[in-house]
């Protein structure tokens, strides 16, 4: 952190001084430098964090995306696409997209698709159905994302409902 650098440098260079100076309450003055470091500091990664800080307006396009994409989650949607939809190149739209939800765009498309996936797989409809009407281009595609995110297969998953739904209406 060249910005801060020198304050820090000479903060310790003080401490070095003073600690084989010897002199009386050495150890305070020396504590005394070392909280201004941990202020120096803190005060560094604030002004970081509002310098990454996203605007209302960048928020807001992002937001509109994500509407968008809950709506359209079926339709096949590139990073590139989603870029050009927010206005933002695609490396700023990545940076400013994983900022904001905590995701790459991929991974929030995949995990939307999963959990309409979840709740269609509580129905009577064929897999292969599920896995098309939620925007996967294979069967095997669609099989092995839903395993990562849930740890089951969709047939086990599917199976699991319906005895947790079988259960629970036994004991009403």
């Amino acid at each position: 952190c060249p910005d801060i650098y020198d304050d820090v440098y000479s903060l310790f260079m003080d401490m070095n001084t003073v600690y084989f100076k010897n002199t009386n309450f050495w150890e305070t003055t020396i504590y005394s430098k070392m909280y201004e470091v941990f202020i120096k500091i803190s005060e560094h990664s604030q002004n970081a964090i509002k310098k990454e800080s996203p605007s209302s307006q960048s928020i807001n396009r992002i937001n509109t995306l994500l509407r968008y994409v809950d709506i359209n989650y079926a339709e096949e949607f590139s990073t590139e696409q989603a870029a050009e939809y927010t206005g933002f190149s695609k490396f700023h739209f990545m940076r400013l997209f994983k900022l904001q939800t905590g995701y790459t765009f991929h991974d929030y498309l995949t995990l939307k698709r999963i959990q309409i996936a979840e709740e269609l797989l509580m129905t009577e409809k064929p897999i292969t159905d599920i896995a098309l009407e939620t925007g996967f281009n294979t069967l095997p595609s669609f099989c092995r994302a839903f395993k990562k995110h849930t740890n089951y297969s969709p047939s086990e998953y599917k199976k699991l409902r319906k005895n947790d739904t079988a259960i629970n209406h036994t004991n009403v």
